[in-house]
Order: C-alpha cells, then structure tokens, then sequence
C-alpha cells in the first residue's frame, strides 16, 4: 500500500509540469502532492523512509525530464544521451530521499514538531541542488505556480525558496487534516489563512502603478535545426532576418531582439554578416541585440554571447554559467585532465563579466538560454544597474514536448522577484513579454515564424528580494540544520 502512496505522489509532482504549456494550469495539484508521501512515512524505518523517497523522486523526475530524450541528437550518441538522462535522474531524486530520510528521523526524534520542520526542509533540499556549476534548480515545486500571479508576488520578498515553503506547507496541513479530523476546522481555517494573505498582498501589489515603458520587438526566427550549418542556409538566414527586421522596424521599437543562435557561424569568421547587421542599423536606426558566438584569438577560447549593435559600438556578453556536460564539463580548469575527455560536449568558456548594456532609454542585461533559470544571477544584474532583462534562447533542441515550456515558466519569476519586465526571444519559442508582476503580455506558439511587438512596463523600485537577495532560503537551511541537530543536545 505505502509502494503505491509513493507512486502517486511521484505523479502527481511531475503532472503541473507536463501540461505546463496547457491552457488549463494543474499547478493546483502541487498543493497535495505530496500528501500521500507523507502518509507512507508514517510510522516507517529511516531505510525504508530513504527507499520511499527513492521511489517517489525518481518517478517525479522521470515524468519531469522525460523530454531529455528526445533532444535532436545524432543515433550513435543515444545510448551516451539515455546514460546521462539516467544519471541526471537519479542524482535529483537523491533530495528526495534524502529529504524523506531527514523527515522520519526528525518524525521519530521531534514527535509532532517534523510537521513544523517539513517545509523548510524541502525548501532547502531545492535551494541546495540549485547551487554551484552543477546546479540544476529544474523542478521547483515554485514554478508550478506561474498562472496563480497573485499567490505568488511574495516571491519579490523570498524568492522561489519562499514560494516552494509555502506549498510545502499546505500540504503538511492536508495531511493532517486528513489524519485527525477532529482537529478538521482548525486546519480548514489555516489553510484559508495560508491562501487570503498571500493573496492580499499579490493585490496590494498589483495595484501598483508602471513608471514608464519601453517598446521592443522579438523576433521568433525559427531555424531548421537540420540545415543550421550548412553554409547554403547561412546566406538563406540573411534573406529571412532582413525580411523580419524590417517587419519589426516599422512599428518604430526602441530594441529588437534576435534569439541565441541567431547567427549560426563565430560572427568573427563571417564579417558578411556584421557588415549586414550594420547597413540595417543605418537605415533603420534602431540597436539590435543577437545570439551568436564568439572566438577570442588572444585567450583561444570560445564563447556563446549575446552583441549588441548600437550606433556607438559592437558590445558583448559571454554566458556566465554554462549549461554542465552540454557546453563544458565542470571544473575543467580545476581539474585539467577533464579537458581531455571528449563527451561530446562544447567547447565554451563562461564569462567574466555582469554585464549591463547602456542604452539611451534604459539599461538592460541579458541571460542566455539555461541562466534564466537561476535566481541569483538575475538579482546580480539588477544590483548592477539592470531595469531589463531580456532571456534569449534556443529550445528546438526539446522538440514538441513540454521541455520549451517548463523552460519558458521560470523566467517568470525572474521579473517578479526582481520587479523588472522580461522580455524572452527563442529560435523557436517560447517568445513572451512579461510586465513586472509576472504577466505575460505577448506569448507564441513554438516552431512558428513571428516578430512580436510590444510595450515591456518598468516599475523602477529595487524589491526586497532584489536588495537582500536568498536570506528566507538561508533560513531555511539553519532551520532544518536545527531540526537536525536538537537532539543531539537536548541529549546531553
């Protein structure tokens, strides 16, 4: 019985993710997923507590990652492909049960004060896996939560971490209220309390007058993923982009923005195409922001940046943090010997700089692709002087799966975290404009071909979270640090 109650909460974990780009949001599941976990982990050993959270995690993150694969990628290397999918499972569904092994120690030393423990122990679990090179914060039971804006403006005070305390939280009430149903009026009545106050702020918030906008134009190329390298597709591209660009000037925006990858060649070898890039910037006279990338003869590295042609200069942005295993093997440059292993990974180095690109109207940055996902790294921007972000990316990779739009979810919170307006242009979507409280203005289809013209709103106000960055998540690991060892001393 307790093998299937694992099971279920396994699915109903990964179900919000893989209809996250249905009309019909199932982000409420979330608020009982984990009910049934809970119910197995009564009364049970800490082997069994840690097996139980096994099974669970490993259902959740199969069901989360599956369109891992069917990434667009050459038959020979699939059994290489199927390994790493495996490995990468299994090593997120560690936290899980390691999560559910801390959860029965806790239930077994603490009595009823586990229930107390419970979320910020999950809360932390998720902050932690989402730190260092190989952080991969995929899965946040936060993000399940995109279509309920006004649950989710505290995220401007803690973060996703907050977020994810919260849901946690609701489910630890269920359970109970489901285990003693004496106490049922109590638990209705703070259940209710959990959803009205954050619902009241989200209003509060809301109402909350924009300072401005700025008008940009996205435009949504969608290469062939088969033809990308060739060389007679790269002057085909030139054709396509002229066509777009000129579409996107004549609404007259104060940017437009191509996706990464735009430009399928190191745009240092081809200087066809900065040289086209520079006719149309003198006859429309509006900067243009591109994916490509980039080859630095001095350092012999190579980059994956964002340029920014603008009637002053070229500038640049080299991608910080690199997607691991895909773009560069971790810790190459600790331990060398790793450069000489050949996975079939990129060859990039990550970046140096935060960079803020200045324009006459506003000053914005950009996250490439997989940096969308990590909190910090947009806060660093905005500290810098950001009032923008724009997220360019290149998902064809996902193919028709929910891989795009789980990816496309998570910017979201980067505007509300921060209280800045997103705006995300892919090679084949998701493109979207996001306003500061996290709605979404503008939304495409993936795999269409379109420019999308719009207002992004600026609220001009650093957020709490903005200023003080993860401090709710640092409170949840001291907390469950403090679960952990109480005993201990109570003991002595």
């Amino acid at each position: 019985m307790k093998v299937w109650l694992c099971i279920i909460s396994g699915i109903l974990l990964f179900l919000p993710f893989l209809f996250a780009g249905e009309d019909f949001p199932l982000g409420f599941l979330s608020y009982f997923a984990l009910v049934p976990l809970f119910f197995a982990l009564e009364s049970t050993s800490f082997k069994r507590g840690f097996l139980f959270g096994l099974l669970t995690g490993f259902i959740f993150f199969s069901g989360l990652l599956h369109w891992l694969l069917f990434l667009n990628a050459e038959e020979s290397s699939f059994p290489l492909l199927l390994t790493g999918v495996f490995v990468l499972v299994v090593y997120q569904t560690l936290y899980v049960a390691l999560f559910s092994l801390t959860y029965s120690y806790f239930r077994k030393r603490l009595g009823n004060f586990a229930y107390l423990f419970a979320p910020f122990l999950w809360s932390s679990l998720e902050y932690i896996r989402g730190l260092t090179s190989l952080g991969f914060p995929w899965g946040s039971l936060a993000y399940t939560q995109t279509r309920y804006i006004h649950l989710i403006q505290f995220a401007s005070i803690t973060g996703t971490p907050g977020i994810t305390c919260w849901i946690v939280s609701i489910n630890i009430l269920i359970f109970l209220l489901l285990k003693n149903r004496k106490k049922r009026l109590i638990f209705i009545i703070v259940i209710f309390i959990l959803f009205l106050l954050p619902w009241l702020h989200g209003r509060i918030r809301l109402d909350k007058e924009f300072k401005g906008s700025i008008r940009v134009a996205l435009i949504q190329i969608n290469l062939d993923p088969d033809r990308i390298w060739g060389s007679d597709y790269k002057d085909e591209i030139k054709e396509v982009l002229e066509k777009m660009i000129q579409e996107a000037a004549a609404s007259e925006p104060d940017l437009i923005v191509l996706p990464e990858t735009a430009l399928p060649s190191y745009l240092r070898f081809r200087y066809d195409y900065e040289y086209f890039f520079r006719t149309l910037l003198r006859e429309f006279n509006i900067p243009i922001l591109t994916g490509a990338t980039r080859y630095d003869y001095r350092e012999s590295k190579y980059y994956n940046t964002a340029y920014l042609f603008s009637f002053r200069e070229k500038e640049h942005y080299d991608k910080l943090h690199l997607v691991p295993f895909g773009e560069r093997l971790p810790y190459d440059d600790v331990f060398t010997f790793l450069q000489k292993i050949n996975w079939g990974q990129g060859n990039y180095s990550p970046g140096k700089e935060y960079k803020v690109f200045s324009n006459e109207k506003f000053p914005f940055s950009v996250l490439i692709c997989f940096e969308s996902i990590f909190s910090s790294l947009s806060r660093k921007f905005v500290n810098e002087g950001a009032e923008v972000l724009f997220n360019i990316t290149n998902d064809e990779w996902f193919g028709r799966t929910s891989g795009p739009f789980q990816h496309a979810e998570m910017v979201i919170f980067r505007a509300i975290e921060n209280g800045v307006p997103v705006g995300r242009c892919g090679n084949t979507g998701v493109t979207m404009l996001i306003d500061p409280y996290g709605r979404t203005t503008k939304r495409t289809e993936i795999f269409t071909r379109e420019v999308v013209v719009g207002n992004l709103h600026l609220l001009n106000e650093r957020t709490f979270y903005t200023r003080f960055g993860d401090g709710f998540a640092y409170i949840a690991v001291i907390t469950s640090l403090i679960g952990l060892l109480y005993p201990l001393f109570r003991k002595k």
